[in-house]
């Protein structure tokens, strides 16, 4: 191969190569602006993603807030439980309660003042009531049922089941007329009108559900819900009254004015009490109006402690009433339930709390327990029984020697030697300084003139002198609210005895 040939053959591989270059650099740039136009799409696409994505995200919580809105109109209505319940199964069973408490309020004189108002206004103080009446109740875990005109209807231990809803709607019903009270003095202050309110209270068992299938309502049925209103219809304002039931399960936690008895259909007669207030012992400042932590404590201890002291009362009073003597007139069932309230009196203004107080109301229950056996040595005797029948009401062995000491502790002369101790011998003899003490006296004389520990009244009455004279009361508290009616009684017994004549003809009145 020549030169020429050579540089023609060196030039067209140049050539190739050139165009190869070309073709490359130009396939380069087209991919490459392949790829901007797809990153410009996927950017496109990204930014469309996006925007879709925010949308969707908005119409979720959109949604979301819609959900929330209805789950809160649809809890308005119904318990949160049976809300629930009914979203998801698409129904409510009626479900059977074998306690629930239901209170009832009424405004009393509200259709005489409707007419003078217009009805805009009278739905405004409607609401401001109810209104108060949701945020009391709601505080007490109790469950509003429904408004019919101006009464008012909740009930406790229901949907969710509870022991203490007895108390709880007691409570909430001295605080919704202590409110009513209070709004009162306003309206009077101001020259304006004002409204009183009725509030009747019941226990007992009930049926709860659902009604209706497009306007859902939650309601309860029972005659518990016909007695808690007849409750409220025969009650006066400012006033709580509740039934014998209710008065049964709050008793130790509250004071009472006994009404009375209620005919009532299917029912026989019903009983009636107005709430004064908590007990002293148990509220601040002494005022009967707020609960102290320990009125709670107190109240869980009752319903939730594993010694069953409510029923081991029924079964002592029950006991007490059968095995008994009749001619106990002072040692008879009554005087155990006087022990037995003013041990807890007592305890609670000593500041004894937890199961230290069952201790003593258990102690009190049984001190006389004995007499249904013997006259004699009886405190022995009851402390056999309490070891007896104790455990069957969920009391443990330390406890049961806590109490059978205690029951030993009565046995006159009374030489206690621990708080409690002292605290049931107070309550054993609180009469001596009680305005009921001649009556007491008596009883007790009558039961020792039959049985020939003593021969007449005068005598009867040389040993009270004695008696008293020496006895002294264990309790700070007992002393000061017990020892001067005491130390006038004991006066007053021996002005009697320097006069033989008070006794001529003279027995001890027979009270049985």
């Amino acid at each position: 191969m020549d030169v020429a040939q050579f540089r023609l053959l060196i030039i067209a591989l140049s050539l190739i190569l050139l165009g190869f270059t070309l073709f490359y650099l130009y396939r380069l740039t087209l991919i490459k602006r392949q790829y901007a136009n797809l990153d410009q799409l996927i950017d496109e696409k990204i930014k469309e993603i996006s925007e879709q994505k925010t949308k969707i995200e908005s119409q979720q919580q959109a949604l979301l807030k819609e959900k929330r809105k209805l789950d809160g109109i649809l809890h308005n209505i119904l318990p949160v439980d049976v809300a629930e319940e009914l979203k998801t199964k698409g129904k409510v069973s009626p479900k059977h309660y074998s306690s629930i408490t239901v209170m009832f309020t009424d405004i009393k004189g509200f259709t005489q003042i409707a007419e003078t108002y217009r009805p805009t206004d009278l739905v405004k103080i409607l609401d401001r009531y109810f209104s108060k009446f949701d945020e009391i109740i709601s505080k007490y875990r109790l469950e509003k049922i429904k408004t019919i005109g101006d009464s008012y209807m909740c009930a406790g231990g229901l949907p969710n089941r509870n022991k203490t809803h007895p108390v709880d709607t007691v409570i909430a019903a001295l605080e919704i007329q202590e409110w009513i009270i209070q709004l009162k003095r306003e309206f009077i202050a101001k020259g304006e009108d004002f409204l009183d309110l009725k509030v009747g209270i019941h226990t007992g068992e009930a049926t709860a559900g659902v009604v209706g299938k497009k306007r859902f309502a939650y309601d309860v049925w029972g005659n518990t819900v016909n007695v808690a209103h007849r409750m409220e219809e025969t009650g006066i304002i400012e006033k709580v009254n509740i039934s014998g039931r209710t008065h049964s399960l709050v008793e130790p936690f509250f004071d009472f004015t006994y009404r009375g008895q209620l005919p009532a259909k299917n029912k026989g007669m019903l009983s009636m009490y107005f709430v004064d207030g908590i007990k002293k012992e148990l509220s601040i400042n002494g005022e009967g109006k707020t609960p102290t932590p320990m009125f709670w404590e107190y109240v869980n201890l009752h319903f939730y402690g594993k010694m069953d002291f409510q029923n081991l009362k029924k079964y002592v009073i029950g006991f007490l009433a059968k095995k008994l003597p009749e001619n106990l007139y002072y040692h008879g069932m009554h005087h155990t339930v006087v022990v037995e309230k003013a041990a807890e009196e007592i305890a609670l203004a000593e500041g004894i709390t937890g199961e230290e107080l069952f201790y003593v109301k258990t102690a009190a229950l049984l001190h006389d327990a004995g007499f249904t056996e013997s006259y004699e040595n009886n405190e022995m005797i009851g402390a056999k029984i309490a070891e007896m029948i104790l455990p069957n009401f969920g009391y443990n062995h330390h406890q049961i020697e806590i109490i059978k000491g205690l029951i030993m502790a009565t046995k006159v002369p009374q030489l206690p030697k621990t708080h409690l101790e002292k605290i049931l011998c107070d309550a054993d003899l609180y009469y001596l300084g009680s305005e009921q003490f001649h009556e007491v006296a008596n009883s007790l004389g009558q039961e020792l003139l039959e049985r020939k520990y003593v021969q007449s009244l005068l005598e009867w009455d040389k040993i009270q002198i004695r008696f008293l004279s020496e006895h002294v009361f264990h309790t700070e508290y007992v002393r000061k609210k017990a020892r001067p009616n005491k130390l006038a009684r004991l006066q007053e017994i021996k002005e009697r005895v320097l006069n033989p004549d008070n006794y001529l003809g003279l027995e001890v009145p027979n009270i049985n």
